[in-house]
């Protein structure tokens, strides 16, 4: 019988085996690096998450409530970037104003690394049931019952607004950018938003609001540009007093930045520029009495009619005009009324905000009587 030949490897199998032993423990390396990757990923998508969900995120935010304060009924964040919350609502306050804001549902695109620089910086949110409500802050000497009884309450502010007469100096720049977090809002849009309650005018119905602000407590603040669409409802001076029926228009704003601690009171307005358009319908022409308290008469009750305005305000400085018609109007005196239709127009040639000095021209006014009664 043939003798059976062993025949050894050659050096290319044997090659050829060593390569394949490499790729094996190469493919095994590779294929656990991977999987670490993706438990680090999700590692930091339950850490992103319990940041936002529990109370942390929070904490950091808060060092001052009274400066900025910011809080939420649910968060959750399981896409790192991407918060979402409910119930989210944020209230601050400097030497001129005190502001809160509520947005019932809100999806935030938010710069993680932002965070780790004391920072909330949102690239994006979009919101649903936004409520936005902002008063001045007040000297008790020129402080009125009636301005009180218009102008919003905050939640967590006391009443009245007053502007604080003791207060510890302010910390220096680098101390405070160290101590309070910056709030930077990026392409803010909310809709629809269901109430703009500013000093004393308040909108409830639908609104749209969208642009972008942003806070640095005792450093600097500034807003825009933004806009509000008044798509339906109605202004009402304060909470309940009829002022306009059935709005349309479009609010915009850009307030440059300022320091807080240097410029106050009226003296921000040189840094504000917009533009109010509104049209809507009178129901009661109650409203200008608030505007006539320094004279005793006439009072005026009804007045359904039409009324429309367009306000430029460029650093401070407004220029616009405006007409109304009504029907039904009653002039009160202390002898007797008056009844008829009234109508006029009016042209603000140059408002300076910063001083309150208005001047008009090419007004007018018709009042065309209907009946009168004598006491």
């Amino acid at each position: 019988m043939p003798k059976r030949l062993n025949k050894k490897p050659g050096r290319s199998t044997q090659l050829l085996d060593r390569i394949s032993r490499a790729f094996s423990r190469h493919e095994r390396l590779l294929i656990g690096l991977a999987l670490g990757v993706i438990l680090l990923v999700f590692a930091s998508f339950a850490v992103v998450h319990r940041l936002v969900s529990g109370p942390q995120l929070r904490r950091w935010v808060n060092s001052d409530p009274e400066e900025l304060l910011l809080d939420y009924e649910a968060g959750s964040s399981w896409v790192p970037g991407i918060i979402r919350l409910r119930g989210l609502t944020m209230r601050g306050s400097d030497e001129n104003v005190q502001w809160w804001f509520r947005m019932e549902e809100v999806r935030i695109s938010v710069s993680l690394l932002d965070l780790l620089r004391k920072r909330f910086h949102a690239t994006s949110v979009t919101a649903r049931g936004l409520v936005f409500r902002l008063r001045e802050k007040e000297e008790r000497r020129e402080l009125s019952a009636a301005h009180l009884a218009r102008v919003p309450k905050i939640p967590g502010f006391s009443d009245p607004p007053l502007k604080t007469v003791d207060r510890k100096p302010p910390p220096p720049p680098a101390t405070a950018r160290r101590q309070y977090w910056t709030v930077l809002v990026e392409n803010l849009d909310a809709d629809p938003a269901p109430e703009i309650w500013i000093e004393l005018y308040r909108f409830a119905g639908h609104g749209r609001v969208s642009g972008s602000f942003s806070i640095r407590p005792h450093v600097e603040a500034w807003v825009g540009p933004a806009a509000v669409r008044f798509v339906s409802g109605s202004v009402t001076l304060g909470e309940k007093e009829p002022l306009l029926s059935s709005v349309s228009g479009l609010g915009t704003c850009v307030i440059e930045g300022y320091d807080p601690e240097r410029v106050r009171g009226a003296h921000v307005w040189p840094r504000i520029s917009g533009r109010i358009q509104m049209e809507g319908g009178l129901t009661d022409l109650a409203f200008v009495n608030y505007f006539l308290s320094d004279s005793k008469e006439p009072k005026l009750t009804g007045g359904a009619g039409r009324a429309q305005a367009d306000v430029v305000f460029d650093h401070g400085i407004g220029r616009g005009q405006g007409r109304f018609e009504t029907r039904d109007v009653i002039a009160h005196y202390s002898k007797g009324t008056l009844a008829g239709r009234a109508g006029g127009r009016f042209a603000v040639t140059r408002w300076d905000m910063e001083k309150d000095v208005s001047m008009t021209g090419g007004d007018t006014f018709n009042f065309h009587r209907r009946n009168s009664t004598t006491a």
